[in-house]
């Protein structure tokens, strides 16, 4: 679907994804955390390297994950999760090292949880080939759009 002519621009082309455990590989090691106060979100922010907006509210809601990373006592990467049914969507990852063993640990974390059946989000670029060398399997493309003229840091085609 091309909506170009109701005012709205491509801002990159995407692919859904999924893991569940038989799609995964060897445990990577490393140990994820949950955000679960006010500092703890903040310094999840300030690792992220973004200015995301995460409102401290959403600690308070059972869905919602703020999930550190960590290997040999610093924090490697992070990502949002939000879960629902059997699923744990990914996203907003960032990762200080190989993102491919970051996609591998935060995978298996959140699948070693046995209500959780699938671990899903989307990726593009050099992060579509890290979620794809952790074991997930590309299910369809996304197109994301915006409306009007302005641009998001961090995304797009001369996002890192």
């Amino acid at each position: 679907m091309d909506l170009a002519a109701e005012g709205f621009r491509q801002l990159f082309q995407a692919s859904w994804l999924s893991l569940c455990r038989e799609d995964l590989g060897p445990e990577p090691g490393g140990r994820c955390s949950r955000a679960g106060s006010a500092d703890e979100l903040a310094a999840w922010v300030a690792e992220s390297g973004s200015d995301l907006e995460v409102p401290e509210r959403l600690l308070d809601r059972p869905e919602f994950r703020a999930v550190l990373v960590r290997r040999g006592g610093r924090v490697v990467a992070g990502a949002t999760v939000f879960t629902t049914e059997g699923f744990a969507g990914v996203s907003n990852l960032f990762a200080h090292e190989d993102p491919a063993r970051v996609w591998s640990t935060l995978a298996h974390h959140l699948l070693a949880d046995p209500l959780t059946r699938v671990v899903g989000g989307y990726e593009h670029g050099r992060d579509l080939s890290a979620a794809l060398a952790a074991g997930a399997r590309e299910l369809g493309p996304l197109t994301v759009w915006l409306r009007g003229p302005g641009k998001v840091p961090g995304v797009g085609p001369d996002a890192p």
